[in-house]
């Protein structure tokens, strides 16, 4: 499927759609918009992107991401998928969750401070809640963090940062951290990132991001 709206590295994009809708996309994402007098569909190709739609009875709105799918009730919510999964987060109205597949679970009503998780490999759904006014801050720049696996907080920044993140091993990306990061610093806010862990961040020739063990750091 071919993208309609595309971001490049570190480029957040608002597009206003032709029924009055909105859709923001964060970096290094894309959209495939099909719209007929009947029906409103979006596609999340890549990368993240928060709605806000101009509710219509009589024109359903549809996002699908992956397996995951959602039906605007009237409401503000971002859906974000990266290689392991695919997350929607509900800050305003209500929104109908399904899956695609013939065992799917029947669709789902979700309301502010709603979270729910699909893992891509497994498909296990994991739901839980958080701050509705947390959801979406990437549009103004601060990554807004709680509880989250380091892994998914790198793949976030690695799509505001024009050059390679490399970690030395899996583990670190299991570990969680909460915070706020400044998506203008990406060096910086990765630094903030793995400190708990005790690890280090080095940028080498300007377009590659290394982290490092402290004791990797200290020679012997």
């Amino acid at each position: 499927m071919l993208a309609d709206y595309t971001t490049a590295t570190g480029q957040n994009r608002t597009v206003t759609l032709t029924d009055g809708s909105s859709v923001t996309l964060g970096g290094k994402s894309a959209i495939a918009v099909s719209y007929t007098a009947s029906r409103r569909d979006i596609t999340l190709l890549a990368g993240e992107a928060f709605f806000q739609v101009r509710h219509d009875a009589a024109r359903p709105f549809r996002v699908s991401a992956g397996e995951l799918r959602a039906r605007d009730v009237g409401t503000r919510f971002d859906i974000v998928m990266d290689r392991s999964e695919i997350r929607l987060d509900i800050q305003d109205g209500e929104v109908g969750m399904s899956l695609s597949g013939r065992d799917a679970p029947p669709e789902r009503l979700m309301r502010p401070g709603d979270e729910v998780r699909v893992d891509r490999q497994t498909g296990k759904i994991t739901r839980t809640t958080i701050a509705p006014d947390t959801i979406g801050s990437w549009r103004g720049g601060t990554l807004v963090v709680e509880n989250e696996t380091i892994g998914h907080v790198i793949d976030t920044l690695s799509r505001y940062y024009p050059g390679f993140i490399v970690r030395y091993d899996s583990i670190l990306a299991t570990r969680h951290v909460g915070g706020l990061y400044d998506l203008h610093d990406i060096p910086g806010a990765l630094q903030a990132v793995v400190l708990p862990a005790n690890d280090h961040v080095r940028e080498i020739a300007g377009h590659i991001l290394l982290i490092t063990q402290a004791t990797t750091l200290a020679g012997p």
